[in-house]
């Protein structure tokens, strides 16, 4: 999970400016509210850092319906002209991260999140800071979802406005388990650890956010298709008769997570907000996984390990 306050440009109307000055048949209509959106930018800051109150209803609200703004401004996000679309794309697809800043899932996040749900809210359908890139799992987990009136607060943690999650840790432990008599999986838990300096509330924010994305219930997810992708790794250097170095494997899977996020020089770091990271230094410390992996490496007589993976296995931890 990352912080991107580099990405905040407070109360900034250069995208409504783009959608304006272009020649689109909704035009007239977004040029009548502009003034309404630009008086009411400046209010994000105060909703994010309120974030246990909740927002008032949308100022295109009347009573229980949304007036034509909402159909308006949606039509300029979800169609945007050439200027707007060419801004959104490279948020969404040019953002230059490696893992997705709400989950940490090791991946470059691919679409875009209204933070405050423009369903509800859309004045801020195309505020720069209201459109935060994300991974595809947690957009489908995040959806609408806002404000919890049980929780009495947001129920995520914008990571624009705060490095709250940055600066929480993932550990990964494993532990082997038969669930037929020829038949042994690897079981993930996960644990979540923040600097000892938190406060209680912040502690609550972040188990909140965590708990809200189901983010211990995919990285268990991730962990089972990883070993998964491990085995069949295994079986095929038996079937071509290259057997695998398992502790080489391991090691280049972690230094490439570490690559991926510039920071190799963390190497030897316990734990990383990044899910490969995590497991993969998880699976290198855990003698017992490892050798059952190694295991299911058949070596046929006189046969040498592969040249990929003997390169693999001078790859530091």
């Amino acid at each position: 999970m990352k912080a991107l306050s580099q990405m905040r440009i407070p109360n900034d109307d250069s995208w409504l400016a783009l959608a304006l000055d272009c020649d689109k048949d909704k035009v007239p209509q977004l040029r009548a509210i502009s003034p309404r959106l630009r008086a009411h930018y400046p209010q994000y800051d105060n909703i994010i850092e309120g974030y246990a109150v909740r927002p008032a209803n949308s100022i295109f609200k009347h009573g229980e319906n949304f007036g034509p703004e909402k159909e308006v401004l949606n039509h300029f996000y979800n169609s945007a002209p050439a200027n707007l679309g060419a801004e959104l794309s490279h948020r969404r697809n040019n953002n230059e991260l490696s893992e997705c800043p709400y989950c940490g899932y090791p991946e470059t996040p691919n679409t875009l999140d209204h933070f405050i749900p423009e369903s509800d809210w859309p004045e801020f359908s195309i505020y720069p800071d209201n459109l935060v890139p994300q991974c595809i799992y947690c957009a489908r987990i995040k959806s609408k979802r806002y404000y919890s009136d049980d929780e009495n607060r947001c129920l995520f943690i914008h990571p624009f406005y705060s490095a709250l999650l940055e600066g929480t840790r993932f550990d990964i432990q494993l532990s082997l388990m038969s669930i037929k008599p020829d038949t042994v999986t690897v079981i993930c838990d996960p644990t979540f650890t923040v600097p000892p300096d938190t406060s209680e509330e912040n502690r609550k924010r972040i188990k909140l956010h965590i708990d809200s994305l189901r983010i211990a219930e995919r990285i268990r997810e991730y962990c089972q298709q990883e070993h998964n992708n491990l085995k069949n790794f295994i079986e095929k250097g038996n079937q071509t008769h290259h057997p695998v170095n398992v502790d080489g494997y391991c090691r280049a899977k972690r230094y490439s997570a570490l690559v991926a996020v510039g920071m190799t020089d963390r190497i030897n770091e316990p734990d990383y907000p990044h899910w490969a990271s995590a497991y993969y230094v998880a699976l290198i410390r855990n003698t017992a996984v490892m050798d059952y992996y190694q295991s299911l490496v058949v070596t046929p007589p006189a046969a040498a390990v592969a040249p990929v993976a003997r390169a693999a296995a001078n790859v530091p931890l």
